[in-house]
């Protein structure tokens, strides 16, 4: 009975431990996904390349997400849901009237200095590409329009927003702002520096926007 015992007790940690060097794998490959792909684009990456990077096996990339495009979905979908719980950290409900743009650039910039890595990612969607438009679908458009249009919304009619803006046209040139390719490139040629310098770039396009936006 001991000897059983000790036996399947030895087959769990066997599959365990598997399952924990598999999960690295996969983690390894979205973080090297993640840095390659904020660098270069979808188009600019090839699976040579980025499995050489991560030190990864190229049928590897076929186990966990099926393809380039399979891996690139993950990503951002990753990068997604980490917007998102940073969104979620607000208490919305409670913040005081015409601040909520405000408090929005805000999480938008913290976003960005926690994650450099995402304003290059998205930057290089000039044209949101299939697998983007469905990540957004799935996750909650939060980034791109809706969500911001709405506070835009509450603010003109508080008139704090200029009436001659466009909410939802402005919420997405907001985004667009936030990962221009001028602000992409300045982030990175800034990254290895320090991080005031790319939370003052970030700053300067949240003051953009409000400038923009807000009436004086």
């Amino acid at each position: 009975m001991n000897k059983l015992k000790k036996s399947l007790e030895s087959s769990q940690d066997s599959s365990s431990e598997s399952h924990s060097k598999q999960d690295n794998l996969k983690q390894i490959l979205l973080e090297t996904a993640t840095q390659l792909f904020a660098q270069k684009g979808y188009e600019g990456v090839s699976l040579r390349t980025l499995c050489a990077q991560a030190n990864v096996s190229l049928p590897m990339v076929a186990y966990y997400f099926g393809n380039k495009a399979g891996l690139y979905k993950a990503v951002l979908e990753e990068l997604t849901n980490f917007f998102n719980a940073e969104l979620t950290k607000e208490d919305w409900e409670h913040v005081e009237p015409g601040q909520k743009l405000r408090r929005y650039l805000d999480v938008a910039v913290r976003v960005h200095m926690l994650n450099p890595a995402f304003s290059g990612v998205f930057g290089h969607e000039a044209w949101p590409s299939d697998v983007l438009l469905q990540v957004m679908k799935s996750k909650g458009n939060r980034y791109f329009g809706d969500f911001i249009a709405s506070f835009l919304e509450e603010e003109q009619k508080l008139g704090l927003i200029k009436d001659d803006i466009e909410p939802l046209l402005a919420a997405r040139i907001i985004a667009a702002l936030f990962n221009s390719h001028p602000t992409i490139s300045n982030l990175y040629e800034s990254f290895y520096n320090t991080a005031p310098e790319r939370e003052k770039i970030l700053n300067a396009v949240k003051e953009f926007c409000l400038r923009a936006l807000e009436k004086e």
